[in-house]
């Protein structure tokens, strides 16, 4: 039996010598059964027999292994039939896409209950924020009630659009605009049709990002893919467009800036007006200045990054790091951060180029005065302003270390400077007027990032 059942294992037929090897057999039959081996093997050992049943052997497994490959193809199509059919089904009940501009109101006016996701600030708003008492003073929140007529620029039918290429161009078609990107409402980019918002910004080409100004006292969450965590952003004013930021910086990195920066202090400077580019000290800011190069250390390096995630804008686009000090008595007056194209030419670089979002943040808390003012927010005319070195009128953020503002310099819906001959400056935001008050007990450190709209 032994001696069968191994010959029929050497010539690939397994599952008989099993079946054979379990057979009750007598002594006459084996007999037989050894006869009819010896017969076999002439017949299929080495002859053609033989080739014949491997081939037809190595088809058959090969016909498994092709109905495998199949059954598995087969369930991938069903799946993703499933998945598009689905897909379709969720366009078809969703309707319509909400299309925005870029820094146009997208969430409804009612600011946020205290149950909403974003946590609010730990510290009293009166800890930072202050305004004058005087008629120009901001408005606090509620906001008043949205127009009528606000709402997205665009309502487009999501479906029979097959894929994500054909929604750009849906979107650029219908708006008569080279759109080229699609952000959330906190910017993060949308690539895709799958788990498409409601609601979304078109940005054309070349365009930046600009944080939604939804009303005074609006918060949203940005997160920072850098350092793995949201930061709570409030909206302080809707015109100039302000943003506060709690707890931006850790306390050591404060310190680690100011230990870079000590060195390398100077007397602040102002760019003067003409056609030369030149720069000079004035009393309008009698500060101490360090300028810091973005590779210098890999703490700078971090922050950007950091400061990048925050404005969605590449930091190619920004300059070096400026560290400022004041000390008692010291201030920067009533200034505008962008170069305003019929004053200073000489600093424009290339035409519609300029300072698009400054990102300020402080270093140092101050016993008394250094605030950072905006005296045109609210409803006040820059005629109003005739004294450029008035801390009683406006938005006022008094410092705390770690927090910071961000803010814009360039109206968000010409942010690419294209202006006419006859008025350069008209993608200047003019109420973004701002200063640096005197500091009267203490001292104040702070540091900022300037952001230019294009390179």
């Amino acid at each position: 039996v032994d001696d069968v059942s191994s010959w029929l294992s050497s010539i690939g037929l397994p599952q008989l010598r099993t079946r054979f090897k379990s057979m009750d057999i007598s002594g006459t039959k084996l007999l037989e059964l050894q006869q009819q081996r010896n017969a076999l093997s002439w017949l299929v050992g080495d002859g053609p027999y033989a080739t014949r049943l491997r081939k037809e052997m190595e088809l058959l497994r090969g016909k498994e292994e092709a109905d495998r490959r199949w059954e598995n193809t087969f369930g991938q199509e069903v799946a993703e039939d499933e998945e598009r059919g689905q897909q379709e089904w969720v366009e078809e009940l969703r309707g319509e896409l909400r299309v925005f501009l870029v820094g146009e109101p997208m969430l409804p006016s009612p600011p946020p209950s205290p149950s909403s996701s974003c946590p609010q600030s730990s510290s009293p708003p009166s800890a930072r924020l202050s305004t004058s008492s005087s008629a120009s003073s901001l408005p606090s929140p509620p906001p008043p009630p949205q127009d009528e007529e606000e709402g997205p620029v665009l309502l487009l039918p999501l479906f029979g659009i097959p894929d994500f290429p054909s929604l750009l161009a849906a979107i650029s078609k219908e708006l008569r605009k080279p759109i080229d990107r699609l952000t959330t409402h906190t910017g993060e980019p949308v690539v895709s049709l799958h788990a498409l918002p409601d609601s979304v910004y078109a940005l054309q080409t070349g365009q930046l990002f600009v944080l939604a100004a939804e009303h005074d006292g609006f918060e949203q969450e940005i997160y920072l893919r850098s350092t793995n965590r949201s930061v709570v952003v409030e909206t302080l004013s809707v015109s100039p467009r302000v943003f506060y930021v709690k707890s931006f910086l850790h306390e050591e990195e404060c310190q680690g800036v100011k230990q870079i920066a000590e060195s390398r202090m100077g007397y602040s400077t102002i760019a003067q007006p003409g056609k030369a580019a030149k720069m000079a000290v004035e009393t309008a800011r009698n500060s101490r200045t360090a300028w810091i190069h973005k590779a210098t250390d890999p703490l700078i390096d971090a922050i950007g990054q950091r400061v990048s995630e925050l404005s969605k804008a590449p930091m190619r686009l920004a300059e070096d790091m400026q560290v400022l000090h004041y000390a008692v008595g010291q201030h920067y007056h009533s200034h505008y951060d962008y170069f305003d194209p019929s004053i200073h030419e000489a600093f424009i670089s290339s035409p519609g180029r300029n300072r698009f979002i400054t990102v300020l943040f402080y270093l140092s808390d101050v016993e008394e005065g250094g605030e950072t003012v905006f005296p045109l927010a609210g409803n006040a005319s820059v005629s109003e302003v005739t004294d450029f070195s008035d801390c009683s009128r406006g938005l006022k953020v008094k410092p705390q270390s770690g927090d910071a503002l961000l803010f814009y310099n360039l109206l968000p819906d010409k942010q690419q400077g294209s202006c006419p001959e006859e008025d350069p400056g008209c993608h200047l935001d003019r109420k973004s007027l701002h200063a640096g008050c005197d500091v009267t007990k203490g001292e104040k450190w702070a540091a900022n990032f300037w952001i230019h709209n294009k390179e």
